[in-house]
């Protein structure tokens, strides 16, 4: 397996009811991740936990300062390998999709059917990249023309 290329698109909508919008129309195929997911996300002392994305993200549209990143892996071998919904700690939500094609036809394919979802005008695309943590951080990444789709 060579390297991934990761596409993001920043939203406005962070409800999980987008999340699962954008996780039925990109990888309809498909499995969480993570078997527990801990509050608030990346600490040594959990306050809490979630055994399922869909009560992750509940939870997280009522609590829009807080910050997560879930993944999704495709069962089904097509094009996109993972999903990734990432809502973030200024109340928006990042979605993206991996793939191992990174061709410039399937990463401009990706990046316009992203921004089409989502009404974004701007795409991230590099290889094997996080999301970025906020909006301010998404901005900050496109003016560096770090693979601007």
């Amino acid at each position: 397996m060579g390297p991934m290329v990761d596409c993001y698109v920043l939203s406005n909508v962070r409800t999980a009811a987008q999340a699962r919008l954008f996780l039925e129309r990109f990888l309809p195929e498909r499995r969480e991740l993570a078997a527990v997911y801990e509050i608030p996300y990346m600490t040594e002392q959990p306050s809490g936990s979630f055994i399922s994305a869909d009560d992750l993200m509940a939870y997280l549209e009522s609590n829009p300062e807080q910050r997560y990143v879930i993944y999704w892996v495709s069962t089904d071998g097509g094009l996109v390998s993972y999903a990734i919904v990432a809502p973030t700690a200024d109340g928006a939500m990042i979605l993206g999709l991996s793939c191992e094609d990174n061709s410039d036809e399937v990463v401009e394919a990706l990046c316009r059917q992203l921004k089409e979802f989502t009404g974004a005008e701007d795409c991230l695309a590099e290889l094997e990249m996080p999301p970025p943590a906020s909006a301010k951080e998404f901005f900050e990444l496109l003016r560096d023309d770090s693979g601007q789709g």
